[in-house]
């Protein structure tokens, strides 16, 4: 047995060398590390020890791990590798995001302006179009579980400028000068067995606003008897469906009430459903009685009020009915207001904020 792992400290993990602690939430703690064999950075997020011990949880979380796994698409963050069952710990790999979460951006921009906000939920619109194609139910969209990456130039992000440019050509031992790969480093010659790259010393930022969603399958993970607790999956019960609530069938129309309710809080500066406490915010969105948006904000305006009343119907059949239909009515009203580029319109707003 390790020593520091036995004495409560960092976990030691035989693939990955964890160099520092990220998050922490209600599952699991969230590492920046290093995977051994490939050397690249990720993140690993190990599930507390309470958690780890049900016998139930553990089998969902490889599960939702698997489920989540087979997602390819440039807003979801990808899951890499996942713990096995002879493994001291349970974790779950994924892409490390540098960057904030959409909830930090949303209270350091209350003031953004409307088409920005449904530019941003229009990308995790086609994000969950994508995932529920492939039959799953995010359960818990929400600001803390959207992650953004600012490219060098906005005020936040964590690169420089240096960081951005291009690696110049290097020159092997041959004397063969090689140009960069997409990572920043050279590819190694197709005749001839090289030695292995050490990992660049620092990563070159993107150059558009990359925004991911993160954290599929937790909500059902956590669904457990014995698990599930208040203030642990109704930890953001301003987020959920009334069908949730009350314990209904759960599908994609869940996911967009739930972007509905984000993209309010985007568009107006608040939540739709307030309260004192968990219970009264709970009863709200049963109630389905909230301000419209365009009276909280008039700039908002009434088409785009229209929009995010429909997702936020509280029956679910007069509910728009889909993710993907959701983002046609975005990209419609985008498309009207002359914004037909809009990941390059977030971009500029960010790079002058």
């Amino acid at each position: 047995m390790n020593l520091r792992a036995s004495l409560g400290g960092t976990p030691v993990l035989e693939k990955y060398d964890l160099l520092e602690e990220i998050g922490h939430g209600g599952m699991a703690t969230v590492y920046r590390a290093t995977d051994k064999r490939l050397r690249r950075e990720v993140a690993v997020k190990i599930i507390h020890k309470h958690l780890r011990e049900n016998s139930e949880v553990a089998t969902r979380f490889v599960a939702e791990a698997r489920a989540a796994a087979k997602l390819r698409h440039p807003n979801i963050v990808e899951v890499y590798d996942v713990s096995a069952d002879d493994d001291r710990y349970r974790f779950l790999v994924v892409e490390l995001i540098r960057g904030t979460t959409l909830r930090k951006v949303l209270q350091d921009h209350r003031d953004m302006p409307a088409e920005i906000g449904a530019a941003i939920v229009l990308e995790l619109c086609e994000a969950l179009s994508h995932a529920h194609d492939a039959g799953i139910i995010h359960r818990d969209i929400k600001p803390e579980n959207v992650l953004l990456e600012l490219p060098a130039g906005c005020k936040g992000s964590p690169f420089s400028l240096e960081d951005c440019k291009e690696s110049p050509p290097r020159e092997d031992k041959s004397g063969v000068s090689r140009p960069p790969t997409e990572s920043g480093v050279a590819s190694a010659p197709q005749d001839r067995k090289s030695e292995p790259e050490r990992p660049s010393r620092r990563a070159r930022g993107p150059s558009r606003v990359v925004i991911k969603i993160t954290d599929f399958g937790i909500a059902k993970i956590l669904d457990v008897q014995g698990v599930t607790v208040t203030g642990q999956v109704l930890g953001s019960p301003a987020h959920m469906a009334p069908e949730q609530i009350e314990g209904g069938d759960v599908d994609a129309r869940t996911d967009v009430f739930a972007l509905g309710v984000l993209m309010y809080e985007a568009l107006v500066g608040h939540l739709p459903f307030e309260g004192k406490n968990p219970a009264q915010v709970l009863r709200r969105v049963l109630d389905g009685k909230y301000p419209s948006a365009e009276s909280e904000r008039a700039s908002v305006g009434q088409r785009w009020s229209k929009i995010v009343a429909t997702a936020l119907a509280r029956e679910v059949d007069l509910r728009t009915a889909s993710a993907s239909e959701l983002a046609e009515h975005i990209r419609n009203e985008l498309a009207a207001l002359g914004l037909t580029d809009p990941p390059a319109e977030i971009l500029a707003y960010f790079k002058r904020s």
